[in-house]
């Protein structure tokens, strides 16, 4: 410690030697060690004042020596030390200040490279033409297909965005409930052959573009555009990438933008479900594989729309060969599709009953794919059927974590549970199938079958009568007329079953539906007739037979386990 005799002041830096208020040279040892000047005189001895005297004189004549402008040496030296003082006071706070306000850009603003959660929004189509339809949703596909190849990236499926179609929701409500980082929307216009794309990145949690671009070109230059800006979009999501990997993103199945507009067409009608868009989608398909044999994407569109439309536009016999021919051409061509893989285990365990087989195919979907939550419906349902009951809960819960806005993979966890003989988990879990979407019918048809077996018939019946309501199909009436007759109502059970019968003269009804009606009038012989006719067509439902619990009063009948023996089910 130093101190001034002067000031009295103390100075805890041991390098300094002036006083920094009055240039006087500092002395050793805290300031309450100096006493006034008087009394050290009178209290020390002559040779000690003599010696003090000499120090003092010293002392007082450096600090009086005068520098050429007039100051003395002592000043000088404090006004360079107060200046380099000073000086370094403003720079660390100016680096304090640059620092924060980095770390702030850094960490409060998500920037390109940082972003490893994305929802691609349904592209708006800004034409004023409905008929491009097709091609704004194809082009949203596409991207989020593309997207979803990036590493440790976590891209939303289909089923999630494009519940938000045609919805006026800000980014930041999005981003909430899909749990993403970022948003990317698009708007886009084709007026005769002009298309016009804008895209903008989204930092969700702050509501601020981070990236826009706006891509004019021609329709001719479709596939091309596709691949820019799945580039683009890309660099903006990651630092650097690979060049596998960026050849995994920018991928095109197709160099022909005539047959890649027609597949996206196909792709857009098939999925309405409806009987004109099934043979309009098909259509499509075929002239994208007659243009580009080789379009190993437009003959798995073909598989899927062929298995969709069977049983409800086609007869299982006719459509799902369809199913497993055309998965096998785009295999042949491309074994790294996923679709592919996810329609011949569809096929496998529909019409070949090769239950072992149709697994495997699945776990190669979920590999090439593990973001497309409808392969995980399938998965489970297959699983559900053949007995492996935690294994079908466990997948189904998968798909729910990576879609949990999904309600078709929630009603697919409820089936998992009720067929596991987990009433009240289902029953929960169909609550939450009916919240995400009322209109889900499959949430209506558990929660049914949950309660019927309950001993809830009351409750049982409204529940299935409001699935039928949605959904006025044969596999819905088929177990509607069973859980009326539990309920008493058994009339009408045989007004149902009969009605199924009589449609079945003009078009193909799942006979296992009819033969569910028999069960639950307790005509087990009539139900085994109509379980036959349904193991001879195909009958895609005839695998309810095993854990479905409408047929609990089939298990102690001998026929019984042949029937699961022809259905390769043990």
């Amino acid at each position: 410690m130093k101190r001034c005799p002067a000031c009295r002041r103390d100075f805890y830096d041991d390098t300094l030697l002036y006083c920094l208020d009055d240039g006087t040279a500092l002395l050793d040892g805290p300031a309450s060690m100096d006493e006034p000047p008087t009394a050290i005189l009178h209290s020390t001895s002559s040779s000690s004042e003599a010696a003090t005297r000499t120090q003092i004189l010293t002392t007082a004549a450096e600090s009086e020596s005068v520098v050429s402008d007039g100051r003395s040496i002592g000043q000088e030296r404090a006004a360079g030390t107060r200046t380099a003082l000073s000086l370094a006071a403003v720079i660390v706070a100016v680096l304090i200040v640059v620092a924060g306000f980095l770390g702030y850009r850094y960490f409060a603003t998500p920037h390109s490279n940082q972003i490893d959660s994305i929802a691609v929004m349904p592209f708006v189509n800004d034409s004023g033409n409905a008929d491009v339809e097709y091609l704004s949703d194809g082009m949203t596909e596409t991207l989020i297909s593309s997207l979803s190849q990036l590493p440790d990236t976590d891209v939303k499926p289909r089923s999630s965005v494009f519940r938000y179609k045609g919805k006026e929701t800000d980014s930041q409500t999005i981003g909430k409930e899909l749990n993403v980082q970022a948003i990317l929307n698009g708007r886009l216009t084709q007026r005769g052959q002009d298309i016009s794309l804008y895209v903008e990145l989204i930092d969700a949690g702050r509501n601020k573009t981070i990236w826009s671009e706006t891509y004019n070109r021609k329709e001719s230059d479709l596939v091309t555009l596709q691949a820019e800006i799945a580039r683009d979009v890309s660099g903006k999501l990651k630092d650097k990438l690979s060049g596998a990997d960026e050849a995994k993103v920018t991928k095109s199945y197709t160099s022909d933008p005539k047959a890649l507009e027609l597949y996206l067409k196909g792709r857009y009608l098939s999925r309405n479900f409806t009987l004109d868009g099934f043979v309009r989608g098909v259509d499509a398909f075929n002239q994208a594989i007659a243009i580009d044999p080789n379009y190993a994407l437009a003959y798995a569109g073909l598989s899927d729309a062929y298995f969709y439309a069977s049983t409800i536009h086609l007869p299982p016999t006719e459509a799902l060969p369809k199913v497993g021919e055309f998965a096998q051409k785009a295999l042949a061509i491309d074994n790294s599709l996923a679709a592919a893989h996810h329609s011949t285990a569809n096929f496998k365990a529909n019409y070949q009953r090769d239950n072992e087989g149709a697994k495997r195919e699945f776990e190669d979907a979920l590999k090439l794919d593990p973001n497309d939550s409808s392969i995980y419906f399938d998965y489970s349902q297959l699983l559900a059927n053949t007995g492996e009951a935690e294994k079908s809960i466990a997948i189904a819960r998968q798909g729910k974590q990576i879609d949990p806005q999904d309600s078709g993979i929630s009603s697919t966890l409820a089936q998992a549970l009720i067929l596991a003989g987990r009433y009240d988990e289902g029953l929960a879990e169909t609550e939450n199938t009916i919240k995400l979407d009322n209109n889900n019918w499959w949430g209506h048809y558990w929660r049914g079958i949950a309660l019927s077996e309950k001993g809830l018939h009351t409750e049982a019946v409204t529940a299935m009568r409001t699935a039928a309501g949605l959904d006025n199909s044969p596999l819905i009436r088929g177990v509607l007329a069973g859980v009326l007759a539990r309920a008493g109502s058994r009339a009408e059970c045989q007004h149902i079953t009969d009605e199924l019968i009589l449609a079945s003269k003009n078009k193909f009804v799942s006979q296992t539906s009819i033969a569910m009606g028999y069960v639950g009038l307790g005509d087990l012989d009539k139900a085994f007739e109509w379980l036959d006719k349904a193991l001879a067509s195909h009958d895609e439902q005839i695998v309810w037979i095993y854990k479905h619990p409408m047929f609990a009063a089939l298990r102690a009948d001998p026929r019984y386990k042949e029937m699961l023996g022809k259905v390769n089910l043990h």
